[in-house]
């Protein structure tokens, strides 16, 4: 398998960091030099995105194909505990079968020893024929007798030495053919421990590619990490330009808080990169196509659960307003309760639901804007009426 090299997982380029700092701390108004600090997030967003989503897909791949490795490995030692137990098997099939030659060889042995001795006592009166055996008896019947037995017991031993023979020839043969068998099993075993070795040597080789490219992914997380605190940086000095352009002097601080929206931490996870986690269908989405606790998901919610109108697949905030047009809703400046807050700059822009107006100010509850050091949280503010592009109306 081809490794992966550290300079494969170099991005070609270098992505600046702090390419909209100095305008932050000092605060200065929208222009042009914003909008290109707006404008580069967003490739720089993108292009991390696109190369985070590369690698934990290749790592993803990798991860599947180290656990089919697994499978696969796991089919092998079942496979050689099967052919150990047939080599330990064949291995008693075949002792056995020594020992039964052995009884057999022994028994051949005796059997021959008996008839040699029979054979030697009839040799002793092979010159006196029977008829002269049985007419030299006193004992006529006796000698009858005397002379069948003998000659029934070399027949019997006869046949029984030529029975052993046979007995011994076929367990001679089962022998070699355990025998032939074992080798055939040993050997299978020592294949099968040489694949066993390089199964284990490509797994380690794959959860090492594995790694490479979690890291990579890991490192690129932590890049956008940071451009979302840019973004969020951005919005933040959207609000303290209006609230300044309105006489005020400071930022307006999000009040976190609760409310009745579906989704909280027991079902949806905002990671530090400000990606769901879990939701509808385990992918992090809410069922309407948004993530489970951003803003486009809570105000998409808020509009069904007050108003009964269902405002799916309507995209990232700042694309909601061209969205809400095409659906046949107005759009327009003017704050109105029940409506829709959009701003339109970063990567996805951020929407509100407007709570109250009172003069140039509204009053506003959110998700996903960034408080108490977490994402994916709800807040309500108070901000001037300015802080948003666009308000979409529902009535």
């Amino acid at each position: 398998m081809k490794k992966i090299k550290k300079t494969n997982l170099v991005i070609n380029g270098i992505i600046s960091l702090g390419v909209i700092a100095a305008g932050i701390v000092a605060l200065l108004p929208k222009n042009a030099e914003a909008e290109k600090s707006v404008e580069q997030l967003d490739k720089e967003i993108k292009a991390l995105e696109s190369q985070i989503s590369g690698a934990k897909s290749r790592a993803s791949d990798l991860r599947n194909k180290a656990q089919t490795l697994q499978n696969e490995l796991n089919g092998i030692e079942n496979e050689k505990s099967i052919i150990q137990s047939r080599i330990s098997m064949y291995q008693k099939q075949f002792e056995k079968l020594q020992l039964d030659i052995k009884s057999n060889e022994e028994s051949i042995e005796r059997n021959r020893n008996a008839l040699g001795s029979i054979l030697a006592a009839m040799s002793l009166e092979d010159d006196i024929t029977p008829i002269e055996r049985i007419a030299g008896s006193n004992n006529l019947s006796k000698a009858l007798d005397n002379f069948e037995y003998q000659s029934a017991v070399k027949s019997q031993l006869v046949e029984k030495v030529d029975s052993i023979k046979r007995v011994k020839a076929e367990l001679e043969k089962q022998r070699d053919e355990v025998k032939i068998a074992l080798t055939n099993q040993q050997q299978a075993e020592s294949a099968l421990q040489e694949k066993i070795r390089q199964q284990n040597e490509l797994i380690a080789q794959t959860k090492n590619d594995e790694a490479e490219y979690a890291k990579y992914a890991n490192e690129r997380d932590s890049q956008k990490a940071a451009l979302q605190k840019q973004q969020q940086d951005i919005i933040q000095a959207q609000i303290l330009r209006a609230a300044r352009a309105a006489g005020g002097g400071a930022l307006p601080q999000a009040i976190a808080g609760t409310s009745n929206y579906p989704w909280n931490d027991s079902n949806c996870f905002v990671d530090t990169n400000a990606v769901s986690h879990g939701g509808a269908d385990g992918n992090g989405t809410d069922g309407y196509g948004y993530g489970c606790r951003q803003c486009v998901s809570y105000v998409a919610w808020k509009l069904r659960a007050t108003k009964g109108i269902n405002a799916a697949y309507w995209g990232n905030a700042k694309d909601v307003p061209a969205s809400a047009r095409r659906a046949g809703f107005r759009t327009g400046n003017t704050p109105k309760v029940g409506s829709f807050g959009v701003m339109s700059g970063g990567q996805y822009g951020h929407i509100v639901w407007v709570e109250a107006v009172n003069g140039n100010m509204v009053t506003i509850s959110q998700y996903n804007y960034f408080v108490n050091g977490r994402w994916g949280q709800f807040s309500t503010m108070t901000v001037p009426a300015s802080t948003y592009d666009t308000y979409v109306y529902f009535d």
